[in-house]
């Protein structure tokens, strides 16, 4: 090739074109068999040619471009677990969640807030048998040597009957009646509430004017 001939080499870089000087030095390397992409970064050329205005057009293989950014990433699951919202109530009988809840297990206290001379409950708890399922009742240590009964009927309600035996005080102040479990089965939300409930003091008498505060759960199964 003559020394005045000034090219532009066009090469197939990553799928766009790339324009680079070539000198006579350089455009005598485009020999058959050992083309290069001079002044690429890019791939390897396959064939070359020269046009009527003495430019060298050489036709290659773009070099391996980044990998495309993908679609969005999906978010992750929610993790497993209960959400209580218990009532507003702050005094007399009221629910929480216990520490010992877990991601499968949820535990339920039943406490007494604030109370004077209580020796006995009893009522009826219904809670969302759509997403939980009963499976046991452990009395607490606020009234303390009592008896407990706990059955589920029908399904969805929990029968419960606390109280204290023979000749002894009530109890006074704060802390927990009993606790119950349930398993999750499902995802979904409901609400406990109480039916047919009653506390009574020491001398039998009815607490009339206790409150009685429920709640509501979420579950992620």
């Amino acid at each position: 090739m003559k020394s005045a001939l000034m090219a532009v080499a066009i090469t197939a870089l990553m799928g766009g074109l790339v324009v680079a000087p070539v000198t006579q030095q350089s455009a005598q390397a485009l020999v058959p068999g050992g083309l290069k992409a001079l002044g690429s970064t890019g791939g390897t050329p396959t064939s070359g040619t020269t046009n009527d205005r003495g430019e060298v057009i050489l036709v290659g293989r773009g070099g391996g471009g980044g990998g495309g950014g993908g679609g969005p990433t999906a978010p992750p699951p929610p993790a497993k677990g209960f959400v209580f919202t218990p009532g507003t109530g702050t005094t007399g009988i009221t629910l929480t969640q216990g520490a010992a809840t877990s991601t499968t297990t949820f535990i339920l206290e039943v406490r007494a807030n604030s109370v004077n001379d209580l020796y006995g409950v009893a009522f009826n708890l219904s809670y969302p048998n759509s997403v939980l399922r009963f499976t046991s009742a452990t009395a607490g240590t606020f009234l303390t040597g009592a008896s407990m009964q706990a059955v589920e009927s029908p399904n969805g309600t929990v029968i419960v009957g606390l109280t204290k035996l023979g000749t002894a005080a009530g109890a006074s102040g704060s802390g927990v009646l009993l606790t119950l479990q349930f398993e999750a089965t499902a995802t979904g939300q409901g609400a406990f509430s109480f039916s047919r409930n009653t506390a009574i003091n020491s001398s039998a008498a009815t607490l009339s004017d206790l409150s009685w505060s429920a709640g509501t759960i979420g579950v992620t199964f």
